[in-house]
Order: C-alpha cells, then structure tokens, then sequence
C-alpha cells in the first residue's frame, strides 16, 4: 500500500506499529489470520511537500530587517534565509527570505595619460597631473544614497625631449614610441614625413615633437635647432657598424689614427670611454641598455655618430 503524510507526523503501520516520519520510507508488515494464513503488506510511505513561498526584499545597507518569523537583523549584505512554520492540520510551511542590500559605497580604479582630463560619475571634470582619489555621491532609484570612490593612476610616460648632435635632431629614443616632428615657426604643424626619433631639418628653426607610446601622447618643448655651432667635418668619413647593434660596434676608416672615444646617451651623459685605433676598431656594447647612443670623438673634427642599441 501507498500512503503519503506531512514530516513529523507519527504514523501506524497495519500491523499497529507507530513511527515518526520524517522522509520517505517502506515498512513490511506480517498479519495473522484466523484462518491460518498469514499476509505481508508493504507500506511505502512518501513525505507530502509543504507550501514554499519566497519573499524578494531590497533594503539599504545598514538596515534593521525584519524576517519572517520575526527576528530582527541590521544588513549589510545581502542574504537568503529560510524559515519553517508549523501548520495544525496541514504539512509545515517553508518561507524563503531573499535579500538584496544595496551596497553604499564602491570604487573605481582607472588609468589615464598624465595632464588629462577626466569627468567622474557625478560630471565633475578635472585636470590629471598625479595620482589622485576623488569620492562622490550618487543618488539611487531605490532610495539608497552610494559613495563612489574613484582611484586613478598615471601612465609611466618618459617627458619627451629635443636633443641635438650634429646636424641632427634626436627624440627619446624607445622600440615602443612613434615620433611626429613639429615645425614650431608654422603654428606647430606636423612636418610630413618626419615620424622617426632623428629628424635633419632643412634649415635652422624651432622644432618640437609628438611622442605616443601607445597608451599616451606628450609634446616636447621647442627646441631652437642653430647650424652655426656645428663643428667642422673631416672630409674623411668613418663608418660605424652594424646600426643598430646588439653586442658590439665597429669603427672603420679611421686611417691608423688612434683616437678616444665615449659613448653617451641622448642626454649627453658618458656612460664608457674607448680607445680606438688602426683602420678598424670595435666596441662592446653588451652592457647597455636599449636605446639610442653616439659615439663621441675626443678630436672634434668628427662628428658625433649615432647608433641603436638592441
């Protein structure tokens, strides 16, 4: 036979045994007969489900909230609880608490290119030099006021710079950067063509140039480019190779002299100093960092030579 109850009822079996059920269960039970013949009866018992209601609250944070069965409980996050009641003459009831409690308070971390704008949530516009923090408040729909705290970083940006050797002029030097030359006496216009770290102007001026490195853009002051002061030239040139460079460079067509050289970076910093002689001569530069370097002459009737470090 088949029966179905609520949990936690007391139950008789046909043959006057009683047991609380509180999950489904079988139980064979024997009868005697008068006449002889004993019977077997199966009892499969199955639990009757209760009613299941689920009550949906969003409160505010910080909240006294009230459950169903009466409790109280300040929120400061959301939280689902459940409840049994006990019905007379039915199966227990289950109610389901759910709880959203709106958070008061978030934050926001972001990134931006030095010296730019940023507008935050509440519409405040501001000029980004350094790292700074800013907080507001935004209203919300339900009636629950949030703190927004927004957190921003810089970019690691190198300023850019102008520097001159030669008849040249030379940006930072960077695998990452695109470069574009600026004509300062023409309003700042973009000088067509000029988009590598060296630029040989065509004649003397003022010149600036256009950094990015793929997250940000920056410009150079203007940098007054002069020929006047460049030094004499030797007819007698000396090649310098392979450009760029991983592990060492090679001096030809110094014609025997024996010279001193240094090697500085764009900043005009000497990082080695060499002595250099015979028709051929080479340097190791293992030791030094990616970017951009000249090789210097202590006899000034040579230019300076640039190369690229790998």
């Amino acid at each position: 036979m088949n029966d179905t109850i609520c949990a936690g009822l007391v139950y008789m079996y046909p043959d006057g045994t009683m047991e609380t059920i509180t999950g489904s269960t079988s139980q064979v039970s024997i009868l005697s007969s008068s006449l002889g013949c004993d019977s077997t009866v199966t009892t499969n018992i199955a639990i009757a489900p209760g009613p299941q209601t689920t009550v949906n609250d969003t409160i505010c944070a910080g909240t006294n909230y009230t459950f169903p069965d009466g409790s109280n409980s300040v929120l400061n996050q959301s939280t689902q609880q459940s409840f049994v009641f006990s019905m007379a003459g039915s199966c227990d009831s289950t109610v389901v608490a759910d709880v959203t409690v709106l958070a008061p308070e978030s934050s926001i971390f972001d990134t931006v290119c030095p010296n730019t704008y940023y507008t935050y949530g509440d519409g405040t516009t501001e000029l980004i030099s350094n790292a700074s923090a800013y907080s507001y408040i935004m209203p919300s729909s339900s009636g629950c006021d949030s703190s927004i705290h927004v957190y921003l970083e810089i970019f690691s940006v190198a300023s850019p710079f102008v520097t001159q050797q030669s008849d040249s002029l030379f940006g930072n030097p960077s695998n990452q950067a695109t470069y574009q030359w600026l004509d300062c006496n023409n309003g700042m216009q973009s000088i067509v063509g000029e988009t590598d770290y060296i630029f040989q102007p065509s004649s003397d001026g003022d010149y600036a140039v256009i950094i990015s490195d793929g997250n940000c853009s920056d410009t150079s002051t203007c940098f007054t480019f002069d020929t006047s002061s460049l030094p004499f030239e030797s007819e007698t040139g000396i090649l310098l190779y392979p450009n760029p460079a991983e592990s060492f460079i090679a001096l030809k067509g110094l014609n025997g002299q024996a010279l001193s050289v240094s090697i500085q970076d764009v900043s005009g910093k000497t990082i080695s100093t060499h002595k250099v002689h015979g028709d051929k001569s080479e340097i190791n530069i293992e030791n030094l960092s990616p970017g951009c370097y000249f090789v210097c002459f202590s006899d000034f009737t040579f230019n300076p030579l640039a190369f690229i470090k790998e």
